[in-house]
């Protein structure tokens, strides 16, 4: 017996090679690598750092959320006899202070935290490293355009390949 037969139905009993081709592609992509989220660096390093502790501080919402919705149906379907139905209830002070009050307090704790962990990224801070950085001397004028000279002295072209882990300041 074809396996086919027994888990699909009998209209789609033979697949297409449309259906058949989608697997392949989600194999083929699962070998990708890199992306935003393995940025290099140590700015990479606290961005991707700032994003998972954004999508922690969600977690913690989202999954009871969940489950109480799925805790909700569970006990007020139609065959559970101990669930009261009351079609008086309108109102309860309590439910509505959790129900507006957790998730404004996480908001403002989710702020908090990507305000501080951004401001520490300021882009004026220097970039903390164990080599000397490198320095280059620019300037511009109207009529020769964009010239540059490293701290070596030598004269160089507009693109440089700078070692990694050294900071560049430009003067």
């Amino acid at each position: 017996m074809d396996w086919s037969t027994v888990f699909l139905p009998s209209k789609w009993r033979t697949l297409s090679p449309k259906v058949a081709s989608a697997p392949m592609l989600l194999l083929f992509l699962a070998g990708c690598s890199g992306g935003i989220l393995e940025p290099q660096g140590p700015i990479g390093a606290a961005n991707t750092k700032i994003i998972y502790n954004a999508l922690a501080i969600m977690l913690v919402i989202v999954l009871p959320t969940i489950i109480a919705t799925l805790a909700f149906a569970w006990w007020f379907r139609g065959a559970n006899p101990r669930a009261q139905y009351r079609p008086d209830w309108v109102y309860s002070g309590r439910i509505e202070l959790l129900v507006w009050g957790i998730p404004l307090l996480v908001i403002m704790f989710l702020g908090g935290v990507i305000w501080t962990g951004s401001h520490k990224l300021d882009p004026y801070r220097p970039i903390e490293s164990q080599r000397k950085p490198t320095e280059v001397r620019s300037s511009l004028s109207i009529g020769n355009g964009f010239s540059s000279t490293p701290i070596r002295g030598s004269r160089a072209s507009m693109s440089w390949s700078f070692p990694p882990g050294r900071r560049c300041i430009l003067r």
